[in-house]
């Protein structure tokens, strides 16, 4: 089997700001979870 290709993920939130980071292959629904709670957050304090 050959090496596993370097990947990065990065989740850019509309404020702007780095959300999450990680070198790991996610799911959708982890995908999914970091932008709702991301969102949730931003929504509550006013930086959208």
């Amino acid at each position: 089997m050959p090496d596993k290709q370097k990947i990065t993920i990065a989740i850019i939130g509309k404020d702007g700001n780095l959300d999450y980071q990680t070198n790991q292959v996610l799911n959708a629904n982890r995908v999914r979870d970091v932008v709702q709670n991301s969102y949730a957050v931003q929504a509550t304090t006013g930086r959208l």
